[in-house]
């Protein structure tokens, strides 16, 4: 589990606009701060839904993995000494949310704070605090109005996101390596590796998991082997091979149930198990099996 976490000065800037610091906790510790106004992606998915409000920090708990379950917890307090109702917006078309619905309540509250979800449009939630009538203020269950001496930690988590978009051709690097050839008793392999690796070098104001696209072109491994006078028999993939039906590893534009087909060249996709975050990388190999004539 990674945390980020998003710090916004108070200091006579509206929640709105306010200044921003960030922290990583855990494998990676530093902080950098963005003037008010220059928001980076992190900045803008969950938001002040009201004059009433404002945010000191947010807090993001991504998984290490694929970042298809994360929290966010964002921390408020009231503007007022008078009890005003406070709100939230988290824009669900944005990362990491990537366009999750929330008709069937993927998305949910969790900690000691209770809040009401609820969708004011396909892409925005709405998130405020519980009411209980004649009941003085707590911060687990009486929470609809906050002053500015109060705060409260809303965390709102989803274990359900779909796969990252593909990011911008700028985000990423792919290459793909000479081939390579092994023999073995009569099987000849020829192995190209595509090696897709990140560029994104600033993980505290864009922490969220991307996708990409790039292109193995299989072309001069099969020159390889026509050259050595042998016929193409089948492909493989290491260390995963093409999704069928889903987007868990990775796809192809191009057909690749049928391993004895062999392309000239694949467009693939990155799936979960293949997506980035920062300038981490990923590697995908095609090898070619052929066989005397």
């Amino acid at each position: 589990m990674t945390v980020v976490a998003i710090a916004a000065a108070a200091l006579g800037v509206p929640a709105a606009v306010s200044a921003t610091s960030a922290a990583w906790q855990g494998d990676i510790d530093t902080t950098v701060a963005a003037s008010a106004g220059a928001w980076a992606p992190a900045d803008t998915v969950v938001q002040a839904g009201n004059g009433q409000t404002s945010i000191n920090s947010i807090s993001w708990q991504l998984d290490d993995d694929d970042g298809e379950g994360f929290c966010a917890t964002t921390t408020i307090t009231g503007v007022s000494d008078t009890p005003q109702p406070w709100e939230l917006t988290a824009d669900l078309s944005k990362p990491p949310f990537n366009g999750i619905s929330f008709e069937n309540g993927d998305v949910y509250y969790q900690g000691s704070a209770q809040v009401t979800i609820k969708a004011e449009n396909a892409t925005t939630l709405d998130i405020t605090g519980v009411s209980q009538a004649g009941q003085p203020y707590n911060a687990a269950y009486n929470n609809a109005l906050i002053t500015s001496s109060q705060t409260l930690p809303v965390t709102i988590c989803t274990e359900q996101a779909p796969v990252p978009a593909v990011a911008a051709a700028s985000d990423y690097d792919a290459s793909v390596s000479d081939p390579v050839t092994t023999q073995s008793g009569d099987e000849l392999q020829v192995c190209e590796t595509l090696t897709v690796t990140g560029l994104v070098t600033d993980t505290v104001d864009d922490p969220f998991y991307y996708g990409w696209t790039a292109d193995l072109d299989l072309r001069p491994a099969k020159q390889i082997v026509d050259a050595e006078g042998y016929r193409l028999d089948s492909i493989s993939w290491s260390p995963y091979w093409p999704s069928q039906g889903d987007d868990y590893f990775f796809t192809t534009a191009q057909p690749s149930g049928d391993n004895k087909t062999v392309q000239d060249d694949y467009t693939i996709t990155s799936g979960r198990q293949t997506v980035l975050r920062g300038t981490g990388s990923t590697a995908l190999t095609a090898c070619l099996a052929a066989y005397p004539q």
